[in-house]
């Protein structure tokens, strides 16, 4: 049977992709929706109800469905083919969350105890997903919980962060040393204290008094200190 090229819009099939594309999670799921079109394949429809079928179980069942974490990770993979390259900190937070969402997904349907899948056609296609632990277990090596880079990642950053915290202990002892000669003299009132601007720690001092403390100003407040 030939079908007109405005048959999806006809049986409202395109309206069908706009609901489930909004739905979608992240970018992935909606070019995948995207690529959906109108099939007379029987077995393939049959398949397609199939999964469906079992997904809503799933959303209506007590066990929870991993579905945290879904980020677009391809431009980053493919800025990092030339060898030398590396991912970013927050780029790599992202693979490791994700990496860790395809492995949770393919362990909900093939249980490392070996228990069997109520869901058959899913668990099929989850078959089909690569893991990699060796990734996985690198990244967990690198990265703490909130996805910052271990101190213990390398014994370089071990150094480099502990002088990073010895000098800023040192800095914020001249400045609190500086603050307490000013408000001694009466240049900075006394229940005022340091203030971050552009990342630089900072004395707020009152416009009459600006000459009277060496140093550099950096900003300059609504009421002019």
């Amino acid at each position: 049977m030939i079908y007109p090229q405005n048959f999806e819009q006809k049986t409202g099939f395109d309206r069908i992709r706009e609901l489930v594309a909004a739905n979608c999670l992240g970018s992935l799921g909606r070019e995948r929706v995207a690529a959906m079109h109108f099939s007379t394949d029987y077995a393939r429809i049959t398949e397609a109800l199939e999964r469906t079928s079992e997904m809503m179980r799933i959303l209506a069942g007590e066990r929870e469905f991993p579905s945290d974490f879904f980020f677009d990770l391809r431009p980053s993979l493919r800025r990092i083919r030339p060898e030398g390259t590396h991912l970013g900190e927050k780029e790599a937070f992202d693979l490791w969350r994700s990496l860790g969402t395809l492995r949770d997904i393919v362990h909900f349907f093939h249980p490392p105890k070996g228990e069997g899948s109520p869901y058959p056609c899913l668990s099929a296609l989850a078959g089909e997903v690569p893991l990699f632990p060796g990734i996985l277990s690198a990244l967990a090596s690198l990265l703490d919980a909130s996805g910052r880079v271990k101190d213990t990642a390398s014994a370089d950053l071990v150094r480099i962060r502990g002088e990073i915290a010895h000098t800023e202990g040192s800095l914020s002892r001249i400045l609190g040393s500086i603050l307490r000669a000013a408000q001694e003299e009466g240049f900075v009132e006394r229940d005022l204290s340091p203030t971050l601007r552009d990342g630089r720690l900072v004395i707020p001092v009152a416009p009459a008094f600006r000459r009277r403390i060496r140093g550099i100003v950096h900003d300059e407040s609504a009421s002019g200190k």
